[in-house]
């Protein structure tokens, strides 16, 4: 059996649904987006992918307004309604300096998420939970954690 896990960035996938310029996509139905991939899954190992597991990393902007708050908790709990496994990062205040304008001003980062979705993968390889893990993220900062994983658990399959 190809049981297929996914680890979804989701403040990278929210920012690049915020890029298209529609609203409705931003409460994008995770779970028949990752299905859509089963297929594609199944082909690289020559067996039929069946989904196991969605893993979904985010943080909740407590910096922002508390509209903003409410709605990504409700799509959080949409997604824990689709059996998707939420893992919390946070954010961080810091300090920036803008050269143009000569201001300090306070802006807010996004903390702890690519190393926790490093330490899942990991955890998920030596879990032997799947065959495949399918990462849905554009940040490059997890590919020494997936080089470890296929270094370590070179029978899985992981992209």
């Amino acid at each position: 059996m190809n049981r297929a896990i996914f680890i979804v960035d989701g403040l990278n996938l929210y920012h690049s649904l915020s890029d298209l310029h529609e609203p409705g996509a931003k409460w994008l139905d995770l779970r028949s987006l990752c299905c859509t991939y089963l297929s594609a899954a199944g082909q690289i190992r020559c067996e039929k992918a069946e989904l196991e597991k969605i893993h979904y990393f985010t943080a909740i902007p407590h910096h922002r307004s508390s509209s903003k708050v409410k709605r990504h908790t409700l799509y959080m709990n949409c997604l824990r309604s689709l059996d998707i496994e939420i893992h919390l990062g946070r954010f961080k205040e810091k300090e920036v300096y803008c050269s143009r304008c000569r201001r300090k001003f306070t802006a807010h980062e996004e903390k702890e998420s690519d190393v926790a979705i490093g330490v899942e993968l990991l955890k998920q390889c030596h879990l032997d939970s799947f065959e495949t893990a399918i990462l849905v993220t554009g940040d490059t900062d997890i590919n020494p954690a997936v080089r470890t994983c296929k270094e370590l658990f070179p029978t899985k399959t992981i992209f």
